[in-house]
């Protein structure tokens, strides 16, 4: 698939190369770091208003929407040990905690171990294991962010609050389970429990009291939790065709932000000015778009897009690209990148051309703004460079999930210090790279196979890990069937490309059809349900076989096993559906149909 990387625009690529500039994101970096985004605020409105009107100014139409999004916008909270003797702690309360009002929590207060954090991974699939009846009725304290997984866990099992002892300083977060604004079937599933945050020095003296016997404490907390307006900035880089690019990222904030996201922000607003430069010469548009409520709606605002935009994002989305803490001060490496598999090629080759580097990708964790596997959009980028880990390593830094691995991140220390101009630079070429790639090339530059490799790999380690108790047959020749289906396509679009006259008319049919493609693989590799979103807890590869992971933990339960063999029969089903389907788009590809829809 080389040959699909490299073909593009070449012109567009180096007017686009030669506009990138700093002033226009330097200055709304200005901008941002006078302001507090805190989603449904003042100041929330006001970037957003800055943004259109830049947006405005540079000769654009952007829509700004105003959905009501369900929130929750931490106000205070106080920590008092109550013996062996008084003393009050820093701490800070995550969104989507419990209140206390005017009934404060009191509690004896016992710890319990949490793995370590040893990456940025690790963070966000934090859970607890082992025996947790100890806890109920108590006060927890437990290593590590305020993290979902855990918080569910703790809350299941009766615990009165839960305080986290962060590695280093408090950092703000977020302990809701649920994907954005919560539906009628996920209300259960608000949070009902207080928790907190606290440095790791507090961290030890709250060890310290234990070791002497006995500790209690006393919280309070303060949250505004309900509905408000957030604006949702969106404008378009029209291109030839109605299929688009959404190149996005958030823009409310923890305290300043600079670092996540204004960098990210900044990052956007350059890629669109530079886009609307070369405009005549895009193929496909791009949506770039700035959400709020990422940090207290839990992706809130690219929830509400997705569900309000779903079918257009499905007939016309030819992929997603997350921008969050670009350019960020000592990051220079790009080894934590995430990218499905499908684009791992054009990832490491935009980043390769942008910044004259090579990449490590991962796959995409269950986090950031990735809210549209359910829908089926070929994906990559999240997170983009980092700090090397000798150089983090010298400075005392810890995993945390953003600021380019700066601990800054969710801090009030996210200053303006934390944003380093050569790098964003550097890192807006890559978007550029990648945006104006995928906007120019008359065959998108993707490859299902590896998608479906990895679908056939983790299919494999299911049936092992179950002992073959479910014959994984069907997916696997369904896998290896498709495969070989894609090598004839792919050589297919090859020989069309060496020969049309216009290769765009030539090969639009068989675009579609990989869109169609990464309709049925991405929601079977990345999601639960089509149109719902999972929850912000690890989603493993092909989800609805994963569960088989719990067979060895059943050996003494013939009755859960039997139940677990019933439900991941039913998910082998949908995922050889959709393997069928993908074959089925496949089969009438080299000599299209006169129907012109797109994917159906």
């Amino acid at each position: 698939m080389r040959w699909a990387i490299d073909r593009f625009d070449r012109d567009a690529m180096e007017t686009a190369r030669n506009a990138v500039a700093i002033d226009e994101p330097w200055r709304l970096l200005e901008r941002f770091a006078t302001l507090v985004r805190d989603s449904g605020s003042e100041h929330e409105r006001d970037a957003a208003e800055y943004m259109r009107g830049r947006l405005a100014d540079l000769g654009m139409q952007p829509d700004v929407y105003l959905p009501d999004l369900y929130i929750s916008v931490p106000r205070s909270c106080a920590l008092e040990v109550l013996d062996p003797e008084p003393l009050e702690l820093e701490c800070k309360v995550p969104a989507f905690s419990l209140s206390t009002g005017d009934r404060p929590v009191e509690g004896e207060l016992v710890e319990i171990a949490t793995g370590e954090i040893k990456d940025m991974a690790h963070l966000f699939q934090s859970e607890v294991a082992g025996d947790l009846s100890h806890v109920e009725g108590k006060v927890v304290l437990a290593d590590g962010y305020a993290m979902p997984k855990v918080v569910l866990q703790l809350e299941a099992a009766g615990a009165a609050a839960a305080i986290f002892v962060n590695p280093g300083n408090s950092h703000e977060g977020i302990i809701t389970s649920i994907w954005g604004t919560p539906g009628i079937d996920d209300r259960e599933r608000i949070p009902e429990i207080v928790a907190l945050s606290v440095p790791a020095a507090a961290g030890a003296e709250l060890r310290r009291r234990l070791k002497q016997g006995h500790c209690s404490v006393r919280i309070e907390t303060e949250l505004f939790e309900g509905w408000a307006p957030c604006p949702v900035v969106v404008t378009e880089i029209p291109g030839a065709t109605d299929d688009f690019i959404l190149l996005h990222g958030h823009y409310d904030s923890w305290h300043e932000g600079i670092g996540d996201n204004a960098v990210g922000d900044a990052a956007l607003l350059e890629v669109a000015r530079v886009l609307w430069g070369v405009r005549d010469k895009l193929h496909r548009g791009v949506r770039v778009a700035w959400w709020p409520a990422h940090s207290t709606g839990r992706y809130g605002g690219s929830t509400w897009f997705a569900d309000e935009f779903a079918m257009d994002l499905r007939d016309h989305c030819v992929a997603q690209i997350d921008v969050d803490s670009p350019g960020c001060k000592w990051a220079t490496e790009y080894t934590q990148v995430m990218w499905m598999a499908e684009a791992e090629e054009l990832a490491r080759e935009s980043i390769r051309a942008g910044a004259g580097a090579e990449a490590k990708g991962m796959r995409p964790l269950r986090a950031g703004d990735y809210s549209f596997n359910q829908i089926g959009l070929s994906s990559f980028f999240m997170l983009l460079s980092n700090i090397p880990e000798e150089v983090a390593a010298e400075k005392g830094f810890y995993p945390v999930g953003g600021c380019g691995g700066n601990t800054a991140w969710h801090t009030e220390s996210d200053t303006f210090e934390v944003a380093d101009a050569d790098n964003l630079l550097r890192d807006i070429h890559v978007y550029v790279e990648a945006v104006v790639r995928l906007a120019t090339a008359p065959f998108l530059p993707f490859d299902h196979r590896a998608a479906a490799q990895e679908i056939g790999a983790a299919v494999n380690e299911y049936a092992e890990t179950c002992e073959d108790a479910l014959d994984m047959t069907p997916v696997l020749e369904e896998c290896a069937a498709l495969i070989a289906d894609l090598d004839d396509f792919y050589d297919a679009a090859e020989q069309a490309l060496a020969t049309a006259a216009d290769p765009h008319e030539a090969l639009a049919d068989l675009d579609w059809v990989q869109m169609a493609i990464a309709r049925e693989l991405v929601p079977v590799n990345y999601a639960r349900r089509r149109y719902y979103h999972d929850p912000a807890l690890e989603t493993p590869p092909v989800p609805d076989l994963a569960i088989l992971r719990q067979w060895p933990a059943m050996e003494d339960d013939p009755d859960g096993r039997g139940f677990l063999i019933a439900q991941a029969l039913r998910g082998r089903n949908r995922v050889v559906d959709a393997l069928k389907r993908s074959r089925e788009r496949l089969a009438g590809a080299v000599a299209p149909s006169d129907d012109d829809s797109h994917c159906t």
